[in-house]
Formats: structure tokens, C-alpha cells, sequence
């Protein structure tokens, strides 16, 4: 599968784009066309599950975790297609931009001036 831009979401904002590629086994015999005539409904797929399932580990949001994507896209890439499709592999990914890792709300807030 070619590259997909995956969107991050955090608190209802769209906060990343991580540049995924997936890898999508096959059982043998497989006709290799018909699933490349296909591709655009897996890339879909992908994509509306990133916005509605949280795909990155512990709210960093440089990257998704591939457990997480490759347990959640088997079963929708086997709706598109069949049981044909035995397992979804991250093969590659990178954000579009670096973002350190969020600090709580708390640690956010200003507080009051020392002076007051």
C-alpha cells in the first residue's frame, strides 16, 4: 500500500499527520490486481479509523502504535476484500511534524503572579 497521511487527534483537534505505509499479507494464490484496484478503499479505511480510534501510544504524537493499527485495519481490510487478507503490518511511518509530548492542563496554567 503507498503512503497515507493518518491523522492525530487528541481532544476532538487535530494535533499530527503521521506518513504511514502499510504491508498487507496475503494468502498464496492471491490475485495481487484486484487488490491494488482496491487500494483507495484500504487507504479510506485507515484513515477513517484515525479519527475515530486513538492509533498513537500514550498521547505521543509522533508516531502510531503498530499493534494498535495492524489489530484494527485486518478486519475492515478483510470486509473490503475477504478472508484473503491474513495480516496488516506498519511498514513505515513518520511524522509530518515533531511535537514534544503534551504536559497536563495543570502544568499549562499560569498561576497566580507571586506580586498579588
Amino acid at each position: 500500500m503507498s503512503t497515507v497521511g493518518v491523522p492525530i487527534i487528541s481532544n476532538g483537534r487535530l494535533v499530527n499527520y503521521i506518513m504511514v505505509r502499510l504491508d498487507l499479507s496475503l494468502i498464496p494464490g492471491t490475485d495481487v490486481s484486484r487488490m491494488s484496484a482496491k487500494e483507495p478503499y484500504f487507504r479510506e479505511a485507515l484513515v477513517r479509523l484515525a479519527y475515530r480510534t486513538h492509533l498513537n501510544p500514550s498521547n505521543n504524537f509522533n508516531k502510531v502504535d503498530p499493534a494498535i493499527v495492524g489489530a484494527k485495519m485486518l478486519p475492515l481490510c478483510q470486509a473490503i476484500v475477504g478472508p484473503v487478507v491474513t495480516s496488516v503490518a506498519v511498514r513505515y511511518q513518520a511524522p509530518e511534524k515533531w511535537l514534544e509530548p503534551p504536559t497536563s492542563a495543570k502544568a499549562a496554567a499560569p498561576g497566580p503572579s507571586p506580586d498579588l
